[in-house]
């Protein structure tokens, strides 16, 4: 038996076993964080593709980002992404 299945063609998961296991012994807190990073990172991504194809749109507030977790093209991103004006358009 092995820990991970391809569901999919080029597509894998962890098994049944393997994700129950996880379930019981993840922290709720844990959780929850982990679930704020990825709502919040994925608002930032989306603020900044709207900016990027309608840079007219107005700015919106939004939670800061977990250090590390910064979107390619943000202002804040310390490397130029590949839609950014030093590397030219996608």
């Amino acid at each position: 038996m092995s820990l991970i299945q391809q569901h999919a063609p080029q597509r894998y998961r962890m098994h049944d076993l393997v994700r129950l296991y996880a379930a019981r012994h993840a922290e709720p807190i844990a959780e929850a964080e982990g679930l704020r990073r990825l709502v919040i990172f994925a608002c930032h991504t989306a603020h900044t593709a709207d900016l990027l194809i309608a840079p007219n749109h107005t700015p919106i507030e939004l939670d800061e980002l977990v250090p590390g977790c910064v979107p390619a093209n943000s202002p804040t991103a310390t490397t130029p992404g590949p839609a950014s004006p030093q590397n030219g358009p996608i």
